[in-house]
């Protein structure tokens, strides 16, 4: 489990909610394990509702907290999707069902927070950020082994606001996809149906925005894997759609339907404030990845995959459609007095 946890879940969709506390460590926090063993600290509010073949989230929030880490003696957390500090609001919509499959993501919001590190901080895990705010109402939706399946993603609304978070000391991250500070808002959908006479696949982003939030780095980040920032900013609403993948029907005359569409929602990032201090320092060292990345991403994919018998005289019918929608990085403002330095392949020092 975590070092520090506070959280509140439901699984029958009521609204949850963590708010107002104030967490300060000045001591030594070590955790260690396999895949999700748990953060240093964290403050996480989860509502959803899994009844099989149908998901839906609920409403989840986590605002106006105070966290301060102080330790000389640091924060160190091995094992994947654990951070060293990580606030999350998760609203996710997860169905892995034989038959057909609906997933909605619910409202979650982080906002209002401060962050505070002046301590050490080090991860040692594949997804594993040193501090790490998530607003997560993504949607996820499988179907297979039916005669004809449908799974349906629709991404709800996720929000990262008005929340501030200041590093004077050190942060480091060992492992992929880990980056020294993140602030992500996920309202990502995906629709996969498959292993069926017929597949149809149906995903839709929702609404996700960074808006407003301040990054003070005086101290230093160093990060090691592959896609990992020093800093990052991102908002996504994407939509991936995959149908028919592996179809087959081994009786002539029959046709195999695989159909895929996929829509993006709204994903912005802006008017947020980064700010890197005259003796601040970020390294980055792995493939693709950036000293500072503010991004969204509202992009759509669909790709259907029809397959004959084999006999020759069934056909396989494949569609696919997708279309983007609105995307936004604006007004943000970025201020370097320190120096960025990245040492892997396709890495900027701000992009």
């Amino acid at each position: 489990g975590a070092g520090i946890e506070i959280s509140a879940k439901s699984t029958d969709l009521d609204n949850t909610t963590v708010e107002l506390n104030q967490v300060h460590n000045n001591g030594s926090i070590n955790v260690s394990g396999g895949k999700s063993t748990g953060s240093g600290i964290e403050l996480n509010a989860f509502s959803w509702l899994d009844s099989g073949s149908y998901s839906n989230g609920g409403v989840s929030t986590v605002e106006a907290n105070t966290v301060t880490n102080t330790s000389a003696y640091s924060i160190n957390v091995s094992g994947a999707y654990s951070h060293g500090i990580s606030l999350e609001a998760n609203t996710t919509g997860d169905v892995y069902g034989n038959d057909d499959a609906y997933s909605y993501g619910g409202n979650s919001e982080v906002d209002s927070n401060l962050v505070t590190n002046t301590g050490s901080i080090t991860t040692d895990g594949e997804d594993s950020n040193g501090i790490n705010l998530l607003a997560n109402a993504s949607a996820y939706a499988q179907a297979d082994d039916n005669e004809y399946v449908y799974a349906n993603a629709f991404g709800g609304t996720a929000d990262v606001d008005d929340n501030r978070v200041t590093n004077s000391d050190w942060i480091m991250t060992g492992e992929d996809d880990s980056h020294g500070i993140s602030l992500t808002a996920d309202a990502s959908a995906e629709a996969h149906s498959y292993y069926a006479f017929g597949a149809d696949s149906w995903a839709e982003g929702g609404d996700a925005d960074v808006d407003r939030n301040t990054i003070s780095h005086s101290g230093h980040i160093e990060t090691y894997g592959y896609n990992s920032n020093g800093i990052n900013v991102e908002a996504d609403a994407s939509a991936n759609a995959l149908a028919g993948e592996d179809n087959f029907f081994s009786g002539p005359n029959y046709v195999t339907n695989a159909y895929a569409s996929a829509s993006g929602g709204d994903a912005f990032a802006q008017s947020n404030q980064i700010e890197v201090d005259i003796s601040g320092g970020i390294a980055t060292y792995g493939h693709s990845s950036n000293a500072i990345s503010v991004s969204a991403d509202a992009s759509a994919t669909a790709l259907a995959f029809g397959e004959d018998s084999g006999s020759g005289t069934a056909r396989a019918v494949s569609y696919a459609f997708a279309s983007d929608e609105s995307a936004g990085v604006h007004l943000n403002t970025i201020s370097n007095d320190g120096e960025l330095r990245t040492h892997g392949e396709d890495s900027s020092a701000i992009i």
